[in-house]
């Protein structure tokens, strides 16, 4: 393993700069605050704290339909028949009838515009055969992802002791959405939805709020009475597309939660700034090659490398230290981890991995046989 070092050291402003303070928790009982490229948490407020999380459930319901969709298990066209144990179901609702027969693409947009109970249900019992399973199921995705204190019962997020997240792990499940089905932010942008002749609007008031600093385009809102109000809030500069995420949850009424949400956003997008020192999937460095059909493989790191900063505070002192072995070893699948990026801020570190940025096939016989001969001890 070797070791290449990069400093950034900081420099002292020429005059004294007024420092914003940091946001706190205002009418929320939780609050988390994420620049989204750098994967940088910028503040945070019981995070980590066990909470019901209503509505914003369905967040990660789609994503794990998403997902059987993307793996060829699901299509988003094919056809749901309504079971009988979605009719009618508790809470918001798609109106849906018994035996009729609509598109697993049409259950989405039901579920992630107009937030409906009925939809969810239905999906979960054509894709799994019980609502319990599913919810299982994507549970058991969202610890594989990092979500590792959530635990759901439901697809709607109807209430129920058992289930639960935290704000934490609802920032970890959007960021995985918004980096792995990009085009589906869409989805949960649109204003309106019409089925069954029934015309509804988006619970989220915030979409399409826009200012110099941001333009709100998502994601999931959230209410019951024992949880109180919450929303998952993405944003991002019309000019920069830096993206911020916002997790909400406890407050007492709709306009406290739209009224807190604008204003944090405001905060985090006047004042703090994203640092990036290496962009996600750009070269970073070669590594040689033996025993495959390539003879050099450029590394990419797997996420952005970089920082948020308050602006008009002290740059703080930077060290990149990439981390990778002197040659790798075909065959190897594109994307492979292979060494890390280790970031270190303040006394503060993270590590991003850094993968192969195409697939190594095995050499051609010859080659093979003269790397046998030229590498042997």
């Amino acid at each position: 393993m070797f070791f290449l070092l990069f400093s950034l050291f900081a420099k002292l402003p020429s005059q004294k700069k007024v420092v914003p303070k940091a946001q706190t928790c205002l009418a929320s009982k939780q609050q988390l605050i994420l620049d989204v490229d750098t994967n940088e948490i910028i503040q945070s407020c019981g995070a980590q704290t066990l909470m019901a999380p209503s509505s914003m459930t369905k967040i990660l319901t789609i994503l794990y339909t998403l997902e059987l969709v993307k793996q060829g298990k699901v299509s988003l066209d094919e056809v749901v028949t309504v079971p009988q144990e979605a009719y009618k179901t508790e809470g918001t609702t798609m109106f849906l009838e018994v035996g009729q027969r609509l598109t697993v693409r049409e259950l989405l947009d039901g579920i992630a515009v107009i937030s409906a109970n009925d939809a969810c249900r239905t999906l979960a019992i054509h894709i799994c055969g019980d609502e319990a399973v599913f919810a299982a199921n994507m549970t058991a995705f969202a610890k594989k992802i990092g979500a590792k204190q959530t635990t759901f019962v439901n697809t709607s997020g109807l209430p129920d002791p058992q289930h639960l997240t935290t704000p934490y792990d609802l920032a970890i499940i959007s960021l995985y959405l918004l980096n792995s089905h990009q085009g589906q932010l869409d989805r949960f942008a649109q204003q309106e939805f019409t089925y069954n002749n029934i015309h509804q609007y988006n619970k989220n008031v915030i979409l399409g709020r826009s200012s110099p600093l941001f333009v709100c385009d998502g994601l999931k809102t959230g209410y019951t009475e024992k949880a109180g109000y919450g929303i998952v809030a993405t944003a991002y500069h019309p000019k920069t597309h830096r993206r911020i995420l916002c997790v909400l949850n406890g407050l007492h009424s709709q306009g406290d939660r739209k009224k807190e949400c604008l204003q944090m956003l405001e905060w985090a997008f006047k004042n703090t700034d994203q640092k990036i020192i290496h962009k996600a999937c750009e070269s970073i460095a070669t590594l040689p090659v033996r025993f495959g059909d390539l003879d050099v493989v450029n590394i990419v790191p797997k996420k952005n490398v970089g920082y948020v900063h308050i602006i008009g505070s002290i740059t703080p002192e930077i060290k990149v230290t990439i981390q990778l072995p002197k040659f790798l070893k075909g065959p190897m699948p594109a994307s492979t981890k292979v060494g890390q990026v280790v970031l270190c801020i303040a006394n503060k570190s993270k590590k991003i991995p850094l993968v192969t940025a195409v697939a190594i096939k095995p050499a051609h016989f010859l080659k093979d046989l003269w790397h046998r001969v030229r590498y042997f001890r």
